[in-house]
């Protein structure tokens, strides 16, 4: 037995710095990919520089790159088989992968609702400022929000349920957050500019 642990002792460590070594190196080469593109270079050049709020892509993407390959590569440590882990590294799997796709949703909706408020705000609306912040936030929101659905219904008949109602109302208090100050604001000075 104390050979056992004596041997895990020395694996894990092992496998755990060769799994940050393979997931540095992706990530790098995804920076180098990013970088080549000038996907950066282009949201600027789009008006869409600040779409992730001063975060850039060639930064967030290999740092969720080098997150998933990490979360994968630490399935190896069941090599060693340790039963009371198994589980414990089948959720982190699971959940990381979850994690790291909700990350490039997200992404994506911010940059697609950038895109949507830079179209608000070639228009005259007098809160279009502050109309086109919140609908980006919404957008983006609902992107996150309907992909934790469809998540959720596939594995529905799978041990690792995800119970969404709370996502749901959590979504549904934001949106009233974000529109109904702005639709009391309008109804104020549209009933007020009958007068």
């Amino acid at each position: 037995m104390i050979l056992y642990y004596l041997k895990l002792s020395i694996v894990i460590p092992l496998l755990l710095f060769l799994n940050y070594l393979i997931s540095k190196f992706i990530g790098r080469s995804v920076k180098l990919i990013i970088d080549y593109l000038h996907i950066d270079d282009w949201l600027k050049a789009k008006n869409l520089g600040n779409a992730l709020y001063g975060i850039k892509i060639d930064e967030i993407v290999p740092f969720l790159t080098k997150l998933i390959v990490f979360i994968f590569l630490l399935q190896y440590l069941s090599w060693v088989k340790i039963k009371e882990l198994q589980l414990l590294f089948m959720l982190v799997s699971l959940y990381g992968t979850i994690i790291f796709s909700l990350g490039l949703v997200l992404i994506v909706g911010l940059i697609f609702g950038e895109i949507i408020k830079q179209l608000i705000l070639k228009t005259n609306i007098d809160i279009k400022e502050r109309l086109g912040e919140n609908i980006k936030l919404f957008i983006a929101s609902l992107f996150v929000v309907s992909s934790i659905n469809i998540i959720s219904y596939l594995l529905v008949f799978t041990p690792f349920e995800i119970d969404t109602s709370i996502v749901n109302l959590v979504f549904f208090i934001l949106t009233l957050f974000l529109f109904a100050p702005l639709l009391l604001r309008i109804a104020v000075k549209t009933y007020y500019g009958r007068l």
